[in-house]
């Protein structure tokens, strides 16, 4: 019996031995969790916890293990998982003390996926519901990030502003300093920002980031124009040290502060400090800042030699290389080295097509092809100009054209160009330019020996303005004009602008002219008869489209040889036909007449008016050979007795 009861005693106590050992092993998973988390192994971490969890499930210390689960997730990147423990010790331990850090947790894994507005949330609940919970302050914080991270900069400000004045020394003051300073400068207030980055030099004077709040410092008493700040600023950098790779960057802004400070000479010293140790972009700036500077000074040789660094060094800079590259090609020009300045200038529109600059060079090479004799290289080359900037071509570029086309004695290029150049000055309604392209124009139709549309456009221009020539070139063209008159046999009282538009447009109905259609001569000449005065004036040709009515009378009134009795019903005729002449006539045959003549030209002009019908015959006597030559001169003389008689 004793046996069997110390054997009894044995098993129980083999049993309790088991539970000790088996609770001491899990206080031995639990620490092991913990140390992998101290120790940055949040995978390891994170399954021991869930094993903890999953062999202990009404443990009182199930609450410490999903926050733990959950810090391990979330430091994973695994924000799902870390989620939804926080969810379930919500659920199972709502009144745990570690709630609130919990939803601390969630707002982070929030946060980490740009969930800004869940994240804001969760963190107003927690403030509002926990205010005095040791994690609001960090939760505060975060709040603030959020803020900033939605882009609401003012209100992000405020809430950096907030937890400074609740938490002054807390581990985040530095960061929410940086973070307020931040966002104050992405609301445009940059005088609160310059206080709270100086508030930051003050309070962490061994922070690491304190060359770079210097340095940012610096860069907005620059950028806002308080050049001695700034100065002030950056010499502290480069004094303490500075951070590494920005030491360029900080000797360039001490020369601007000194430039803007009118201290050229200590900022050209620093400018030539900075090209000795400066490397690619810094040296091409620091280049450009020399030229300028001696340029300013009248050292022109000493800026030629920066600029000639850059234009051959700097091609990889092309915002220092181009205005480099453009004076270059102008001191050139200025020097008279047309080759060098051509060669330069050739790179430059090859390098930068599309810049503004380049339409400038590209009328230097043009204005150097044209003074070496090269005139018809300096057309072709803004021809192509033209056409590659049709759009954007000025008329006065058409102009030059123009004159280019007249050196090389093509007038009708030169009038086409002188027309497009005058069609956009009129669109644009650029007086000035309007004025040079009338009188462009009126060049070339005199050098074709067109009088006629010369004086068209000499009487535009003087009524635009009339001082707009010289005295002795006002003097050419009314020579011209006088000329003209007089070759033209205009009649004194029509020799004004006003009168002879009004002589020069007789409008004419061509009732056509009777020939033999067998005879091809016959044919010839009344064709291009008919054809010449259709070109000299107003021509009703419409009579497909004329009423009946006037059909009729037309056709009695050229079917008439006694003028002497007309009927009532063709008056008043000049308003009812709607012409001043009707022309008709008959071309024959006679060979008996003049055997050196046989074509012989009747023509018959009527001139209509309300008051009656003046008719005017005229004959012509033509040789075969004359046939091909006879129309121009007779339309011209058919159409000048129209004017006179009018």
């Amino acid at each position: 019996m004793a046996m069997r009861k110390w054997g009894r005693r044995g098993v129980l106590l083999s049993i309790l031995l088991s539970l000790f050992l088996t609770g001491a092993c899990r206080e031995i998973n639990t620490s092991v969790a913990e140390e992998a988390y101290a120790d940055g192994n949040y995978r390891l971490a994170a399954e021991e916890y869930t094993r903890f969890i999953r062999e202990n499930p009404k443990s009182s210390a199930l609450p410490d293990a999903y926050l733990g689960l959950a810090w391990s997730t979330y430091k994973m990147g695994d924000y799902a998982r870390s989620t939804q423990a926080v969810d379930v010790l919500l659920q199972r331990f709502p009144g745990s003390k570690l709630i609130p850090t919990a939803r601390y947790v969630a707002a982070l894994g929030y946060f980490a996926q740009r969930r800004y507005v869940e994240a804001e949330e969760e963190l107003d609940d927690l403030i509002l519901y926990y205010p005095n919970a040791a994690i609001i302050p960090e939760a505060r914080f975060l709040r603030a990030r959020a803020q900033a991270a939605m882009l609401r900069y003012a209100e992000a400000a405020e809430s950096y502003k907030d937890y400074l004045k609740r938490y002054g020394n807390a581990p985040y003051a530095a960061a929410a300093l940086l973070g307020r300073a931040e966002a104050l400068l992405k609301s445009r207030r940059w005088k609160e920002a310059v206080g709270v980055y100086e508030d930051f030099l003050k309070r962490f004077p061994s922070h690491p980031d304190r060359p770079d709040v210097l340095f940012r410092l610096a860069q907005l008493y620059e950028a806002n124009l308080l050049y001695e700040k700034g100065l002030e600023a950056y010499e502290r950098f480069l004094s303490e040290g500075g951070s590494e790779g920005r030491e360029r960057e900080a000797l360039e802004g001490k020369a601007h502060c000194l430039e803007g400070l009118q201290r050229f000479d200590e900022a050209a010293k620093v400018y030539r400090s900075l090209y000795t140790l400066a490397e690619d972009t810094d040296v091409c700036s620091a280049a450009g800042r020399l030229a300028a500077y001696y340029l300013s000074r009248g050292e022109t040789e000493t800026a030629r030699d920066y600029y000639r660094r850059i234009v051959l060094d700097c091609e990889r800079v092309p915002e220092i290389h181009a205005p480099a590259l453009e004076w270059w090609v102008k001191d050139l020009l200025d020097r008279d080295r047309f080759s060098e300045a051509f060669e330069a200038a050739e790179k430059y529109v090859t390098l930068y097509p599309g810049v503004e600059e380049s339409e400038k060079v590209e009328r230097m090479l043009i204005d150097m092809l044209e003074k070496a004799g090269r005139t018809r290289d300096a057309r072709d080359r803004l021809l192509t100009w033209i056409r590659r900037r049709f759009s954007r071509a000025v008329p006065n570029d058409f102009y030059r054209l123009a004159s280019l086309d007249i050196t090389l004695r093509d007038y009708d290029a030169a009038l086409e160009d002188a027309q497009e150049g005058l069609r956009r000055a009129r669109i644009l309604e650029d007086t000035p330019a309007i004025k040079s392209g009338l009188y462009h124009q009126m060049i070339v139709y005199d050098l074709l020996k067109r009088p006629a549309d010369v004086l068209t456009l000499w009487w535009e221009l003087k009524e635009i303005d009339p001082q707009y020539l010289t005295p002795e070139e006002t003097v050419y063209w009314d020579a011209i004009e006088k000329r003209f008159f007089e070759e033209s046999q205009v009649p004194l009282e029509f020799r004004s602008p006003e009168k002879y538009r009004l002589w020069k447009k007789i409008s004419f109905h061509l009732a056509g002219f009777v020939y033999d259609p067998s005879d091809s001569v016959q044919a010839v000449l009344a064709t291009m008869t008919s054809r010449l005065l259709i070109t000299h004036g107003v021509v009703d040709r419409m009579m497909n489209y004329t009423p009946a009515e006037k059909v009729r009378m037309l056709d009695q009134i050229t079917a008439r040889d006694d003028f002497d009795r007309i009927p009532d019903s063709w008056f008043p005729l000049r308003s009812t036909i709607g012409t001043d002449w009707i022309v008709d006539g008959r071309i024959w045959r006679d060979p008996s007449l003049d055997a050196r003549k046989p074509i012989i030209f009747d023509v018959r002009l009527i001139r209509v008016t309300p008051e009656g019908l003046f008719p005017f015959r005229y004959r012509y006597h033509y040789a075969v050979e004359d046939v091909a030559t006879a129309p121009p001169q007779l339309a011209r003389v058919l159409t000048h007795r129209m004017k006179i008689y009018y």
